[in-house]
């Protein structure tokens, strides 16, 4: 269909040489189907969009574990209160974000039984790689 389109699949990578450190690259092999009609309408351009799985239970019961993420990367500017995925020091995590003082970002999961977290300027922008808004998710569930 010419309205498909395929986006890539963002994983975290654990490499086997040297220290054992993860990073957060491309899936070639992994693709999910969005209609362009449905992006637009996001206010998400394609070829700014990639996909991902949320791993965990901290944004719970907003996103599941093993929940399929699509990831807006034009999305660079923090709005407080945003679902966003961002690589952290190599791991793949998604948090609500929020703008602090001097720089300094606070994550914020959804799920209550997880303390927020405040990460300074400098660790906001040595330690983090914002990857973008998180603009849809969905779980199917195991029976």
């Amino acid at each position: 269909d010419e309205d498909d389109i395929e986006l890539p699949y963002l994983k975290e990578v654990l490499f086997s040489a040297g220290s054992g450190a993860t990073q957060v690259i491309e899936d070639t092999g992994r693709k999910l189907r969005f209609s362009k009609r449905t992006l637009k309408n996001a206010g998400v351009e394609p070829t700014f969009a990639a996909c991902g799985s949320n791993h965990g239970q901290s944004m719970e019961n907003t996103i599941l574990d093993g929940a399929a993420l699509g990831i807006d990367k034009s999305k660079q500017t923090i709005k407080d209160g945003k679902i966003y995925a961002f690589d952290h020091g190599g791991m793949f995590r998604v948090k609500r974000l929020y703008r602090q003082p001097f720089g300094a970002v606070k994550l914020v999961s959804d799920n209550k039984g997880y303390p927020d977290e405040i990460l300074s300027a400098d660790q906001w922008t040595t330690e983090v790689r914002l990857l973008g808004w998180v603009f849809w998710w969905s779980t199917v569930d195991k029976w």
